[in-house]
């Protein structure tokens, strides 16, 4: 059975569960209801009665029946809404296997400018490569998951590591389900843990003095016993003095404290998110030895457990929520300084927190991003993981059955293909749209998943570590005052630099249609001149042409190969293989297309 249809038939068991607790929750409310009904009739009868026992036991039958269904209810549209959450996140996981762009959650980021590959693969925006992987419940992870993608130089270490991440998370389908499912229980939206960083650090900067807590319970206590002795006659009203001055040292420093709860108060969805989270960490054993244990041991060294602490955190969140009403907040503070208690509190917890919660935030992120991958691999279980050779300056490229990842299923057409040698440049011809820029596309979308530690979308891939460099889209530059000849000029420049860095790691450049905004005669000889610059640079890599004058170059420069891709015309129509062939192209379509389109093709 193909995943998908095993994703279907998921959904499809969890709708029908859904169903019967559905119905379940309706013969709950209607029993609630009847108790309520019962209750009120029993009390009534007592008080007709005028039977004082009667009516305390009515009242708390009452209490204790309706309180107990009120429990079990409770929990049952807890487990509704737990369905409700995998089933979407079920539908999710389909619409990524089809890429539905239209129903799969926004991913916002910055636009990267003069990036020396994000725009021309895809790698952000509304049908792109973040958008298919971010799973992520935390903004630093999405943030963190942009940035491996994005990386202009990889790391070796850090690329090994992560890749040996991603494949123990992949096959733990039980943790990495309960780990979207814990955040997404409290809200949709992604936490944000920078601003709970920032709330802690703001209230240690602004730490009440030592001896005001002291001096509010002092006044409070005495406040208190002097309006008792005032009650009784023992005093006269010069009792009120205390409580002006506790009012007035309260409102003094009160204000101060009334904001920080407030904006405590509105960071519960982050701390409840944190929480869940980490109490799942808690609970999860990884097996011994795995990277994932070390990974997270940093967080299993503390008693009580992190969970806890930020447990207890979240508590004290939820007392200031008491705050919200003014009736509750005014009375219960004239009598004792309750929101000076809590900040002293809150003060003890900070001090711990924001020495100890970058770290274990920093592994809830790593832990998150690295899950995105996981759960991309785990959906493509065809894809492979890229084997990584040679030293860090090594020359080698090599794929089998290669495929582009962000195109649908029905229009995936695979490629093999391979380079192994300093400078060496492949030259690709070929027809209008037979496949020469979404080849391109494919070789260096797949080299962007592999240096993040992903699997790639193809049957086998070896390959060393590159700088990728490209220059495949190009805009008008109109604001900056460039034409398009000029900006892909200046690309071009840019690959030229990367590549005279002798001692930097090698560059693997994707170049399309080399200057093609300019006329055919200087297009030749710019190209011919560039074609020969990069076999005597610092990398290797794929340049894709109309000119066929170009191809001869074979003969000449030692380390260039041909390749082409070609079209069939049967019965008027044209057909695409995409299939990468060796050679130069033997064809040309341009003509036959405009005369397809009932355009003029001969000059009268």
């Amino acid at each position: 059975m193909s995943l998908e249809r095993s994703i279907r038939r998921m959904i499809r068991r969890v709708k029908n569960k859904q169903e019967r607790l559905h119905q379940k929750d309706r013969r709950f409310s209607v029993l609630r209801l009847t108790i309520v009904g019962l209750g009120l009739a029993l009390i009534i009868a007592a008080l007709y009665l005028r039977s004082d026992l009667l009516s305390g036991l009515a009242v708390f039958l009452l209490l204790i029946v309706f309180g107990t269904v009120g429990f079990f209810h409770k929990q049952l549209r807890v487990r509704i809404k737990k369905h409700i959450l995998f089933q979407q996140i079920q539908q999710e996981n389909l619409d990524r296997l089809q890429l539905n762009w239209d129903t799969l959650p926004e991913v916002i980021e910055k636009p990267f400018k003069n990036h020396p590959f994000v725009m021309d693969l895809d790698i952000f925006g509304r049908f792109s490569l973040l958008r298919l992987l971010d799973t992520t419940a935390s903004k630093q992870a999405s943030k963190r998951l942009a940035g491996w993608l994005s990386a202009a130089e990889p790391e070796t270490q850090a690329v090994l590591m992560r890749q040996k991440l991603v494949k123990e998370l992949r096959s733990l389908h039980t943790f990495r389900r309960k780990f979207r499912h814990e955040a997404r229980l409290v809200s949709e939206e992604k936490f944000d843990g920078d601003k709970l960083l920032r709330w802690l650090n703001q209230s240690i900067e602004s730490k009440m003095p030592a001896y005001l807590l002291p001096l509010l319970l002092l006044f409070a206590f005495s406040t208190a016993t002097l309006a008792a002795l005032n009650r009784f006659g023992f005093i006269g009203p010069w009792w009120s003095l205390s409580l002006i001055i506790y009012i007035a040292l309260f409102m003094g420093f009160g204000r101060f404290i009334g904001n920080l709860f407030n904006e405590g108060l509105a960071l519960s969805d982050e701390i409840r998110k944190i929480e869940n989270l980490m109490k799942l960490l808690h609970k999860f054993r990884f097996r011994n030895n795995s990277r994932l244990k070390q990974l997270t041991a940093p967080l299993n060294k503390y008693k009580p457990p992190v969970s806890k602490k930020i447990a207890a955190l979240h508590r004290l969140v939820i007392f200031m929520g008491l705050r919200e009403n003014p009736l509750i907040r005014i009375a219960v503070n004239l009598v004792f300084p309750v929101d000076f208690i809590l900040n002293y509190f809150l003060e003890g917890k900070e001090k711990q927190l924001a020495q100890d919660l970058p770290q274990w935030l920093d592994i809830l992120y790593q832990l998150d991003a690295l899950s995105a991958l996981a759960g991309f691999a785990a959906l493509h279980p065809s894809y492979c993981f890229p084997e990584f050779s040679g030293s860090s300056n090594a020359f080698y490229f090599s794929v089998k059955k290669m495929s582009h990842p962000l195109l649908p299923l029905h229009r995936k057409q695979s490629n093999s293909f391979r380079l192994n040698k300093k400078g060496e440049t492949v030259l690709i011809t070929g027809s209008n749209m037979s496949g020469k820029s979404t080849f391109l596309r494919t070789v260096g979308i797949n080299l962007v998943l592999a240096y993040a530690g992903s699997v790639v979308d193809a049957a086998e891939m070896q390959t060393a570590f590159f700088r990728l460099q490209s220059c495949i889209h190009v805009d008008d530059s109109l604001s900056d005052g460039l034409s398009y000849f000029y900006a892909e000029v200046k690309r071009l420049k840019n690959i030229l630099t990367a590549l005279e860095q002798k001692e930097a790691r090698p560059v693997f450049y994707l170049i399309d249609e080399i200057y093609k905004g300019t006329n055919n005669r200087e297009r030749l000889a710019g190209s011919r001149a560039y074609i020969y610059t990069l076999g005597e640079k610092n990398g290797l890599g794929i340049v894709t042409t109309h000119d066929l004058e170009l191809t001869v170059l074979e003969k000449e420069i030692e380390h260039l190969q041909n390749f082409h891709f070609s079209e069939q015309i049967h019965k008027g129509k044209m057909y695409f293989d995409y299939q990468l062939k060796p050679g130069p192209c033997p064809s040309t379509n341009a003509l036959k297309i405009m005369e397809m389109e009932g355009l003029p093709v001969k000059y009268k």
